[in-house]
C-alpha cells in the first residue's frame, strides 16, 4: 500500500508518514514492481501500535524503543506517564489559578495584566525569605491589588511575610482613605430653599 493509499484510510497525513519514516519509528519497507515503497502488512501493524503509544503521550523516541523491544516490560514507562501527565496538570492548575487571579483583580488594559502577573509571581514564590523580601518592597500599589495581598496573607505558613502582607494591605488602604476626595457639601443656596419642608419652617 502506498503512502498515499495509507493516509486516505487511516485518517494519518501523509506529512506525519513521511515523519514517521525519517524518524525510524516507520518505514515503508516493500517495493512495487515499478520500484515505489510501499506498506507490508507488517509496517501498517507497527504504524498502529505507533499511533497508540503515541496517543498516550509518549516520545518518537520511546516509542520506537518499545516498537524495537519485543521484550519490552511497560510498567516503569507507564509511571513516568503517569507521572509527567500529573506534572502537566499540577502546571494547568496553577495557570487557570492565576487567570482567575488576574480576572479578579479587574486590569483595565494589559499593563495591569502585566502587573498583577509579577505580583503573583513574587506571593508565590517558593522560597519564604524571597517572599519576605518581595512583600518589604511593595510600593505603589494600586486599590486592585488589596485583595490579592490580603489572600496571601491567609494563606501564607511564614509569619513573618505574613505580617509584611497584611502591613503592606493596611498601608493601600490607609493612602486610599488619605487621598479619597471628601464629598462636597450642597451649596447653601439649595441645602436651604431645595425642599418644600425647609421653605415651609423657614417662614414659620
Amino acid at each position: 500500500m502506498l503512502i498515499g493509499e495509507v493516509a486516505q484510510r487511516s485518517g494519518i497525513s501523509s506529512r506525519m508518514l513521511r515523519h514517521y519514516d525519517r524518524t525510524g519509528v516507520v518505514s515503508p519497507s516493500g517495493r512495487t514492481a515499478s520500484g515505489y515503497r510501499h506498506y507490508t502488512e507488517e509496517d501498517l501493524r507497527r504504524l498502529f501500535y505507533a499511533e497508540g503509544l503515541r496517543s498516550l503521550g509518549l516520545t518518537l523516541k520511546q516509542v520506537a524503543a518499545v516498537l524495537d523491544t519485543p521484550d519490552f516490560v511497560p510498567v516503569s514507562l507507564v509511571q513516568q506517564l503517569i507521572d509527567r501527565t500529573r506534572e502537566r496538570l499540577r502546571q494547568h492548575e496553577e495557570l487557570l489559578g492565576t487567570l482567575e487571579r488576574v480576572q479578579s483583580s479587574d486590569p483595565s488594559d494589559w499593563t495591569d495584566v502585566l502587573r498583577t502577573v509579577g505580583l503573583l509571581r513574587g506571593l508565590d514564590a517558593a522560597s519564604p525569605s524571597t517572599r519576605h523580601r518581595f512583600a518589604l518592597s511593595l510600593s505603589d500599589l494600586a486599590d486592585r491589588d488589596v485583595p490579592l495581598l490580603v489572600e496571601a496573607a491567609l494563606s501564607e505558613p511564614d509569619a513573618a511575610v505574613a505580617a509584611s502582607l497584611r502591613h503592606g494591605s493596611r498601608r493601600q488602604r490607609a493612602h486610599t482613605r488619605q487621598y479619597r476626595p471628601s464629598p462636597q457639601p450642597a451649596p447653601a443656596s439649595l441645602s436651604k430653599w431645595s425642599h418644600p419642608a425647609t421653605n415651609y419652617f423657614s417662614r414659620h
